[in-house]
């Protein structure tokens, strides 16, 4: 994560609620990802429709572009959310997504690396909710530095986001810790220096054979 731009004293999150009328008191929840379905954006659209029963004024802002479009407008509006969710497509201003954002979340359900999306809101002090997959579950710590709800369970993510949803402050400390979290291990050069020490280790398992 590069901490120069994902830094929360200075994003503009009111300049983006203003651009999508989003009112400033509205809950928003986000997820930064290529629409693709090893995303599994149907599932954040199904937790959706269960958190908008609970929480009237709630907005779900999709940020992304990919061969999926098409299919996920088409959920949208088949699921009554045309007036809830905002296709975003690509953007360039993801910091400022960020700091509008309330609640963001991953439903990628198949093996992820380390996630620039949650490596980036969390540096941003936002609360996250994701799936334990690949490296995931060493990022988020569940109840420490965000929430894992459980892989391809559309239920599951309602659930933890209505979680987050209900508790500011809950969200506050588990964002505040997420970025701590981040700028503890996941920043470009911490993240740089792991790989430099990593293929060390590859070239002096090589050189001992």
């Amino acid at each position: 994560v590069c901490l120069g731009r994902f830094d929360p004293a200075l994003a503009n999150g009111a300049r983006i609620r203003a651009e999508f009328g989003i009112p400033a008191d509205a809950l928003v929840v986000t997820m930064v990802a290529v629409l693709r379905s090893l995303k599994r954006h149907d599932l954040f659209i199904r937790a959706a429709i269960r958190l908008k029963q609970q929480f009237p004024g709630i907005r779900f802002l999709l940020v992304g572009e990919g061969p999926g479009r098409a299919s996920i407008e088409g959920l949208i509006q088949s699921s009554g959310l045309t007036s809830d969710c905002i296709l975003a497509g690509y953007r360039d201003d993801v910091p400022d997504i960020l700091a509008a954002s309330d609640i963001v979340a991953l439903t990628s359900d198949r093996f992820e690396g380390v996630p620039q999306s949650l490596s980036q809101a969390m540096a941003m002090a936002r609360p996250v909710v994701a799936a334990p997959v690949g490296s995931i579950r060493e990022l988020v710590l569940h109840g420490q530095t965000g929430l894992l709800a459980e892989t391809g369970s559309a239920d599951s993510f309602a659930q933890h986001i209505a979680r987050l949803a209900s508790d500011p402050a809950l969200r506050s400390t588990l964002g505040s810790a997420a970025r701590e979290h981040v700028l503890a291990g996941y920043t470009d050069d911490i993240m740089a220096r792991k790989t430099e020490d990593f293929y060390r280790y590859l070239l002096a398992r090589k050189v001992k054979k």
